[in-house]
């Protein structure tokens, strides 16, 4: 049975290029759900400041009516233009477990690429390094972080089958417990001789790990939303952060 590969031309496609990702990975434990408002605004031309040196189209596989993939294909044209170089990335690639699909969505990726003048095709890679970036390759029973793309284990079997090679590891990490001795690390806390630490910070302002969560918790999440809306809705904020992470 052919894949037929279709564009996004509408609001409504977008939804269920977006939409697809939640569906496919509703039974898994360990995947961490991406937040929608945050997945429409960087896929949106005029929402997203990367596209003023960014070109993408966002493409769909469907079976027997179904569809079973998705896959954006995007060319950083001030990126290409630093590294010398003429390539089209891969990102938010997605597909059931066959091998027919998956091939399909990277041709196609490769098809745009060439109809672009490209003649090279990495990813998965988003449009600027503020994206997600890379495949998992090691540790798909522990649970994906929030903005780090989680995958099945077929992922990287199904590139490997078609030519696609690792460059470079990128590791994640987490804290086993919220403990003070966790936070005496992130502060750069040093513990004397005597059990206690060299600093009255953690001695007046946090006496215990239960207030230090209280505090800190709300704050980041706080600071997470501030971030994710700033970057969503403030073109210019973008534009200074892109500068940096292109």
């Amino acid at each position: 049975m052919s894949i037929e590969i279709k564009s996004v031309k509408s609001q409504k496609d977008l939804k269920q290029f977006i939409n697809f990702n939640y569906e496919l990975y509703k039974d898994s434990q360990c995947y961490v759900p991406y937040l929608f408002f945050d997945e429409k605004n960087t896929l949106n031309k005029d929402k997203n400041a990367a596209f003023e040196f960014c070109d993408a189209e966002y493409l769909m596989a469907f079976k027997e009516g179904r569809m079973v993939g998705r896959v954006a294909a995007i060319i950083n044209n001030k990126a290409n233009e630093k590294w010398k170089m003429k390539a089209v990335r891969f990102g938010w690639l997605d597909f059931i477990d066959d091998a027919e699909v998956s091939e399909a969505l990277l041709r196609a990726v490769e098809k745009y690429g060439k109809q672009h003048g490209m003649d090279t095709v990495v990813g998965p890679l988003g449009f600027t390094d503020l994206d997600r970036e890379g495949m998992l390759i090691d540790g798909f029973e522990e649970m994906g972080n929030m903005y780090t793309n989680y995958n099945f284990p077929y992922y990287p079997k199904h590139l490997e089958s078609v030519g696609f090679a690792k460059d470079y590891d990128y590791l994640t990490g987490k804290f086993s417990g919220i403990t003070l001795d966790n936070f005496g690390v992130i502060f750069g806390l040093v513990k004397t001789g005597k059990g206690g630490l060299e600093t009255n910070f953690v001695k007046y302002a946090i006496p215990n790990t239960m207030i230090l969560t209280f505090v800190t918790v709300p704050v980041a999440i706080l600071l997470a939303l501030i971030i994710s809306v700033a970057l969503n809705s403030i073109k210019w904020f973008q534009k200074f952060l892109q500068t940096v992470f292109f």
